[in-house]
Parts: structure tokens; sequence; C-alpha cells
């Protein structure tokens, strides 16, 4: 038996287009073309939607309907202006439409005026206080500007009424995370699994609290019910693995990492993990036999690199492989903190030349971390250029002016150069932060030289104070 819905549907779109490619006109009513609308966006075919919400204003010039459509179209196309400009129109017709309002919203929103947009919502909210969608995104926007008292007190009267909604729990929960306030957040779960005791999401989230606040014991607890209350559903099961690695019960986590991958379809990450509990057994071929299973399932997924990079710089073998992989990260995802982490392992593996380059891409960004400036210190001693050193170790001391490293290195730079009057204010500097003698500063020094790993070197320093 035909759909009828379904034939009206392509009935209708099959008209529209014959009346396009015939370039003449033909009435449709405002019902009519918005299922037409409607099928294009189910068919993500914008454009073609535009075009009916276009001839729908042509035809209707005085009805709010099109203006709102071809607003919310723009936004999904990317076009801000236009999608502002077609509502100016429709806000006229009908300035308090709640459509008009939320996409209001959802506009300034989306260029980041949260203020404006939680001001739109007030007003939509007042006017149609039953609007679920309306308030749940109030909530979000007054979570995204940190007021989340505000948020939690519209989470609060949205979960009392949909206590099986995972959205609203979740980001519920997360406002009280984001507050510090754990137990809080525990205490509302537990109301919520009082009020519907088989609630996996709710499971989960107790789990995680728990977690936050180092009960593991607890976590585990909440995890496995979560799982037990529904096995199909996926994160808890890595949680739960993440929190067994926390304790250090490698063994148990691989269990549930192996049972991940029986039921997720996205393995890359259940590889990932298991790579990472075999390397922490020192396993390094199991280790590294998951960590390229997991690369053959994404290729493109920065923290899987990152974990190669980890494993191939802690067992300091095939410098061809780290390489490869820290071109690979730094593509994938060419952030400040992606850099910091490349450039640390690539002098620690003396590729100086490829980590100076990162480095100075961090200066100019004004990323200044101690430990990485001290390696970019020992490159230009390496090559005798004892000024940019010098220049690098004072702006160090601006940073960390009771700093045991820095001033260790600047002294000895001091002395290398023979400015003993500099040498000596920085060695009073070394002698009040510690017990060093000046001897034990050649020692030091030289080990900074020749030290692969910086902070081996800072460890071994804090040792002796």
């Amino acid at each position: 038996m035909p759909d009828f819905e379904y034939d009206e549907t392509t009935g209708l779109v099959m008209r529209f287009e014959r009346m396009l490619a015939e370039d003449r006109q033909e009435y449709f009513d405002i019902d009519e073309l918005e299922i037409i609308i409607d099928y294009y966006y189910a068919s993500e075919e914008l454009k073609k939607a535009l075009k009916v919400a276009d001839y729908g204003s042509e035809i209707f010039p005085s009805s709010e309907v099109f203006p709102i459509r071809k607003a919310q179209i723009y936004m999904d196309l990317g076009r801000i202006d236009e999608s502002r400009r077609v509502l100016k129109k429709a806000a006229q017709i009908d300035p308090d439409n709640p459509d008009v309002l939320y996409l209001h919203a959802e506009i300034h929103s989306k260029t980041g005026n949260h203020q404006l947009a939680i001001q739109y919502l007030k007003r939509l909210t007042q006017l149609y206080p039953e609007d679920t969608e309306a308030l749940t995104f109030l909530a979000g926007e007054y979570a995204v500007v940190s007021n989340y008292q505000q948020a939690i007190s519209i989470y609060r009267q949205l979960i009392d009424e949909f206590p099986e909604d995972h959205f609203i729990l979740h980001n519920l929960v997360t406002c009280y995370d984001e507050m510090g306030d754990q137990e809080e957040a525990i205490k509302l779960l537990n109301n919520i699994i009082d009020r519907v005791p088989y609630n996996e999401v709710a499971w989960h989230n107790l789990g995680n609290m728990y977690a936050k606040m180092g009960n593991y014991e607890k976590a585990i607890w909440a995890y496995e019910y979560s799982i037990l209350i529904d096995e199909n559903y996926i994160a808890p099961y890595y949680d739960l693995g993440y929190t067994y690695e926390t304790v250090g019960d490698y063994e148990k986590a691989i269990e549930i990492y192996n049972q991940a991958l029986e039921i997720d379809i996205f393995t890359a990450h259940s590889y990932l993990c298991l790579g990472r509990c075999y390397e922490a057994l020192n396993s390094n071929k199991k280790a590294l036999f998951y960590y390229k299973k997991a690369l053959e399932e994404d290729e493109n997924n920065p923290a899987i690199h990152a974990a190669l990079i980890k494993f191939y710089s802690d067992k300091d073998y095939n410098r061809k492989a780290l390489l490869t992989h820290v071109e690979r990260l730094l593509e994938l995802e060419p952030s400040a903190e992606s850099k910091l982490l490349a450039a640390k392992i690539l002098f620690a593996h003396r590729f100086d030349v490829e980590a100076m380059k990162l480095t100075k891409e961090l200066m100019a960004q004004r990323k200044h971390d101690k430990e990485l400036l001290l390696y970019f210190t020992r490159v230009l001693i390496g090559t005798s250029r004892f000024k940019m050193a010098i220049k690098i170790l004072r702006f160090l001391t601006t940073m960390h002016p009771d700093d045991i490293h820095v001033r260790i290195v600047l002294t000895a730079v001091y002395m290398i150069n023979d400015n003993n009057a500099s040498a000596k204010i920085h060695f009073r500097k070394v002698r009040k932060l510690s017990s060093y003698s000046l001897d034990d500063l050649v020692v030091l020094f030289d080990q900074f030289l020749n030290t692969d790993d910086l902070s081996e070197w800072m460890f071994y320093v804090n040792m002796g104070l």
C-alpha cells in the first residue's frame, strides 16, 4: 500500500520543479510550500529549499513564514549576515513570533554575542513559558557565560518535568562539575535514580562524579551498574576502563576495553586504550600492535599520533617514525599545546632544527614554557650564540625569579663568557635557593648540556635541594 504522505510530498516537489523547468508561475499555498521546503531540508538540498522560500516570499509578501524559513536556511548555509537581514523583515511583520525570537538568539549565539542571545531567549520564555526547547537553549547560554546558578535553576526545572531526558541531565551535571560541586551533583543523581532506577545515563554520570572526587571504588560500582542496565551503552565502558587504569589495574582495564570492542563500531579508541594499557605493563610489542591497529582505523586522530610519539620517545628507538608522527600531529592539530609537546620531544631527541622552528612559532604567539625555552637556550649555547641565550634566560628570570634551574644555567653562561660580575649576582641567588657549591654548578651545567630529557635533569637538580 503506497504511503500517502510520501506520494503527496513527491507530487508537490515534482510540480514545483516542473514549474521552474518551464519558467512559469503556479499557485501553491503556504502549507504546500512548507512541505516542499521540508522535503529539501530532509534531502540536505538547502539551495533548493531557499528557492522555494524565495518563491513563497514573492507570492505571499505579507507572510512572516518565508522570511523565517529563509533566515534559517541562510544560517545553516553559514551566511549569517543574510540570515540577519531577512530576519529583520520577519520581525517587522511579527516581532514576537517565537521562531523570530529563537533565530535572533541562534544568530547571536553563533557570533559569540551570548548576552544578546540571552535577552532574546528571556523574552521568548516569558511569552511562551512552556517552550522547553527555548528554556534548554537559555540554560545553555547561561552556562556558556559561566552563569551556572541560572543555568542550574532552569535545568532543575526541566529535569523535574523530564527526569529521563539524558541531554538535560548531562548538562545539569556538567554545570555542577564546572562549579566544583560534585557533592551536589551526586545528590541530584541519586534523586534521579530514586525516581528512575534504570536510568543508565544517571548511573554513568554518578560514576563520573565519584571518579572526580577520587572515590574510585564507588565510581566502578556506578559504571558497572550503568553497563548492567544497558550493555550496549558504550560510554561507561571507557570510563570504567580508565578508572581501572587510574588505580593501576591494567589487566582489568584491558578486559573492559576488550568488551567495548565487541559493541563499539568505532574501534580506534578501544585499540588506543588497549595500547596504553599494554605500554603501562611494559608489553611493548602488544602496545605497538594496538596503536597501529588504532591508526589503521582512524589515521586522522591526533590522540593516536600523540600516543605513538610518546611511545617512540619513551622507548628511544625508530627516530624516523617519531618524526613522522610529530609532523602528522602538527598537520592535524596545529595548536600551541601540540607544538609544545612536539618541540620538547624533538629537542629531547636532538631534532634541533625542527624543534627550534616550533619554538620560534610559540614565542611569536607569546607561549612561553620554561622547559621548552631551556631546550632552546641549550641549542644556542651549543652553537655559541651566547647573547641570544642570555637574553632568553634573563627573560625567564622575570617569569620565574626564584627558579633554581634557570639561575644555574644563566650563572654558567655568564662564566663561559667571562662576565664574572653577572655570574656572581646569579650564583648568589643559586646559593639562596640551594646549598649547591660552584663545583656542583659546573657538574650540573655539564649534565644540562648532555642530558637528552631536561625534565629528568630538572628532577635531578630538585633532588639535591
